[in-house]
């Protein structure tokens, strides 16, 4: 069982980083600055 939530944990900390940069790129690619990104990235850590 240990091992069952040890892979569940590794998998939703590996979507979040994923989904994280692709916000960042998504928002750099509509905007053209990687701060805005980065700003939007940062407050939504915070939201969490």
């Amino acid at each position: 069982m240990n091992a069952l939530v040890d892979n569940v944990i590794k998998t939703v900390t590996h979507n979040l980083l994923v989904g994280a940069l692709l916000v960042i790129a998504i928002l750099f690619a509509f905007l053209g600055n990687l701060r805005a990104g980065l700003v939007v990235e940062a407050f939504s850590r915070t939201r969490c």
